[in-house]
């Protein structure tokens, strides 16, 4: 019998060279939720084609974790107040994570502000107020009530827009 060994002479090569993912930036810890996959093939069998990953460069903050075998990408603390976009450089590397031969990728993930803060009006102060006026001032373009609210949120999400809420009308008599 003639067994013929698999040398390590096949690099891997990640199925793409460029992972985008877009998330909100309360993404659960525990159980901590998936941002995305990387994945890389390497044509060599056994342990010199078992391919391990890891981040090289861009998580100088430690907000994430990949996982070195399967390539699951994953947040490892609070993305709270970390908005904008982040870059990670990763890296798949054969022989089951010793071997010579690597590849890269580049991870974009897109931490997008979420909406924490309801809008609280500040004029009136009360939010049951009851506007009267007399019927002969009631003509066009009066002005009968400012309102102003504001909105810790900051962007779009601390914009406020205002509607006009019609009850049916109710007579003191």
């Amino acid at each position: 019998n003639v067994k013929v060994w698999d040398v390590n002479d096949e690099s891997p090569s990640f199925r793409q060279h460029s992972y985008y993912a877009s998330i909100a930036e309360n993404l659960p810890l525990n159980p901590p939720a998936t941002i995305l996959q990387v994945q890389a093939d390497d044509k060599d069998e056994e342990e010199a084609g078992a391919v391990k990953y890891t981040i090289l460069s861009g998580n100088d903050d430690n907000s994430f974790m990949l996982d070195a075998n399967s390539g699951i990408l994953y947040p490892a603390t609070s993305l709270m107040g970390r908005k904008g976009q982040h870059k990670l450089r990763v890296e798949a590397r054969d022989g089951v994570g010793s071997g010579p031969h690597t590849d890269h990728a580049e991870i974009i993930i897109d931490v997008i502000e979420v909406n924490q803060h309801r809008p609280i009006f500040i004029m009136p102060a009360l939010s049951n107020a009851t506007v009267e006026i007399q019927e002969s001032l009631a003509v066009k373009d009066y002005l009968v009530l400012t309102v102003k609210a504001e909105d810790s949120d900051n962007g779009d999400n601390g914009k406020i827009s205002y509607h006009l809420q019609v009850s049916p009308l109710t007579f003191l008599g």
